[in-house]
């Protein structure tokens, strides 16, 4: 049994210009718990991130996250208040990684746990560098974003979310630039921080981070939700399967 809710997701729906994106989706995320959204391109894994963190408004349905309750008609300037709680709660790491070009590394990692988080300069920068050194990428702390390469932004995207100390982390794809090295590192940040009571909603492809990592699967096929359940119930003998890639064994 997994540790109490913390996402709960309420038979949502969402519809823009006319196209049905989502529709009817239910599932609860327990504290603790790793969840692994798979599913072919377009067929709605993105937009129910977005979704969740309120970035894609609700049509139909509710959502709530930790205590917060989202629903249709919410307006990011009326209802500033309730959806920056959110977003103090939620941690969302994009496809693309949105790093600030003109900060190093070392800045885009600390900026938001010394404003936000109100952390000495001293502890966000340990904090920082001892999340480098965990995904190998230690040496670039004063590098600018444009000197790495796609996978080590990836890294960088996912420790900033990770120091802001969110409840929920939304995750698009965490490791697609990724060797099978680093994916153990990205897997091993994932692990710790649901062992610490967070929840992760994860995105991916990859097979051996859906091994290494999730409790639970769900499939989306156009916008709906056609299974979810047990990890070793759905994958690798079962309809999971067809939607992660195949992994090649080198040397």
């Amino acid at each position: 049994m997994m540790p109490s809710g913390l996402l709960r997701v309420q038979d949502i729906r969402v519809v823009s210009d006319g196209k049905v994106l989502l529709d009817g989706i239910s599932f609860e995320l327990g504290r603790g718990e790793i969840l692994a959204v798979v599913g072919s391109s377009g067929s709605g894994k993105t937009t129910l991130l977005r979704t969740i963190n309120y970035l894609t408004p609700l049509t139909a349905g509710e959502i709530n996250v930790d205590g917060i309750s989202l629903h249709p008609g919410l307006c990011e300037r009326r209802d500033a208040k309730l959806l920056t709680r959110l977003r103090r709660t939620v941690g969302m790491v994009f496809q693309h990684y949105h790093l600030f070009p003109h900060f190093s590394v070392l800045q885009n990692l600390i900026e938001a746990p010394v404003r936000v988080r109100g952390l000495s300069l001293i502890e966000a920068q340990k904090l920082a560098c001892d999340g480098l050194e965990r995904l190998g990428i230690g040496h670039l702390a004063e590098s600018l974003p444009h000197q790495l390469s796609g996978g080590e932004q990836q890294r960088v995207a996912l420790l900033r979310a990770l120091l802001m100390e969110p409840k929920l982390l939304l995750v698009d794809e965490p490791t697609s630039a990724l060797d099978a090295a680093n994916v153990t590192h990205v897997a091993g940040l994932l692990r710790e921080f649901a062992a610490r009571g967070g929840a992760v909603l994860l995105v991916t492809h990859q097979p051996s981070l859906v091994r290494s990592v999730s409790h639970r699967i769900a499939i989306l096929r156009q916008g709906k939700l056609v299974a979810c359940g047990a990890t070793q119930d759905l994958y690798p003998n079962g309809p999971a399967a067809a939607y992660l890639q195949r992994e090649t064994v080198s040397a």
